[in-house]
């Protein structure tokens, strides 16, 4: 999904994700490899809710990544 110079230039940003199965959350993009995309200090997004932060981070696999949105400047 990702092409690797691309997302090594965002590494250490905090992005939005919406994701294809589950609910959308925010966080920095510390790593990412061929499979995954890694998030630190995430915060969860649950429908009807207010968002939660979560422990530790989140590894998603880049193929059920919907879109990410970068959020510049971000204070999340």
């Amino acid at each position: 999904m990702f092409r690797k110079s691309l997302i090594r230039k965002c590494l250490r940003e905090r992005f939005f994700v919406t994701p294809r199965y589950g609910d959308s959350f925010s966080g920095v993009l510390m790593a990412h490899d061929r499979a995954h995309a890694v998030f630190t200090d995430v915060k969860v997004f649950p429908e009807g809710s207010n968002p939660e932060p979560v422990a530790g981070d989140v590894y998603i696999r880049h193929a059920n990544i919907a879109y990410m949105q970068r959020l510049p400047n971000a204070d999340d």
